[in-house]
């Protein structure tokens, strides 16, 4: 199994009913939303697994560059996602 650093929170934020976002968005290719596990390693030593949701954004009009995904956590407050954060994701997720 290959686990690859998929980005590191510069900033999250709240947005009630749906959960945290955090940024910056990643590169997940031109894919759909999707679901997966990630593994999160946070500054202070600590780590996690969480659902991450990558959602491609609405935005009118449409980004010029290729797709990005936005990472939101349903379950997850932004106390658990502290800037420096590293979000891992496994080849199988």
């Amino acid at each position: 199994m290959r686990v690859t650093l998929l980005t590191v929170v510069e900033e999250a934020f709240s947005i009630p009913q749906r959960g945290v976002i955090v940024t910056p968005d990643v590169d997940l290719g031109d894919g759909p939303a999707r679901s997966m596990v990630v593994e999160l390693r946070r500054p202070d030593g600590s780590v996690a697994r969480a659902e991450a949701h990558a959602e491609v954004p609405f935005i009118d009009p449409p980004r010029p560059r290729a797709t990005r995904h936005v990472l939101r956590f349903a379950t997850l407050s932004k106390d658990d996602l502290p800037t420096g954060t590293e979000i891992w994701i496994t080849d199988n997720s």
